[in-house]
């Protein structure tokens, strides 16, 4: 089954983002996507046209995508897609997440979709990163300027390793989950984070 994530670049105009998904959309379709989706943007919820295709599906938005409990929790769901619509701050944010999805697709769900948008400014959601990843293999994916990305994927989805450990999230993201949170990252080194 053929999945388009939309990684539309961030425009502050509602009406001009508005347009840009529905191009972005409209190229997936004549591309023969048969699954949309979208991270949200602004007051607008996330685009999850037709992942119900593949199997149950859980979606994590926010820090939620990057937080080892939910990621946990979601595990004993055993959906067959994970969708992480995180909004990396950064690349190197965008970078961590792919590595988390990476470890994601062998113990979560064998289908983890990142989606999210390109075009923000640093410290901001929507430096890139969109990809698909099926266990444990990059089988597509957009940073920066890229818009959009396909990938056909297996129905249904290949079972996950049930002896692999949960997925630990890299330094980078575990630092940005600290500091949403107000508390102060622990490290394995000796430094002053502070």
């Amino acid at each position: 089954m053929r999945i388009a994530v939309l990684q539309s670049a961030i425009r502050h105009d509602r009406d001009a983002h508005a347009r840009a998904l529905a191009e972005l959309r409209a190229r997936a379709v004549a591309q023969g996507a048969e699954v949309l989706i979208a991270a949200p943007l602004g007051e607008e919820g996330p685009l999850l046209d037709g992942v119900d295709l593949l199997g149950s599906s859980a979606v994590l938005q926010g820090d939620a995508a990057i937080d080892p409990a939910e990621l946990a929790r979601v595990r004993r769901e055993r959906p067959a897609v994970l969708v992480l619509m995180p909004g990396a701050e950064s690349e190197l944010q965008a970078e961590g997440v792919l590595e988390l999805a990476l470890a994601a697709s062998v113990s979560v769900a064998s289908v983890v979709v990142v989606a999210e948008h390109g075009g923000g400014d640093i410290g901001s959601p929507g430096h890139g990163g969109s990809a698909v990843v099926v266990a444990g293999e990059v089988v597509a994916e957009a940073f920066g300027t890229e818009d959009l990305v396909m990938a056909d994927v297996p129905v249904p989805p290949p079972p996950v390793d049930a002896s692999a450990p949960d997925p630990d999230p890299p330094l980078i993201l575990k630092q940005r989950l600290a500091r949403h949170r107000g508390e102060k990252p622990d490290v394995d080194y000796l430094a002053d984070l502070s």
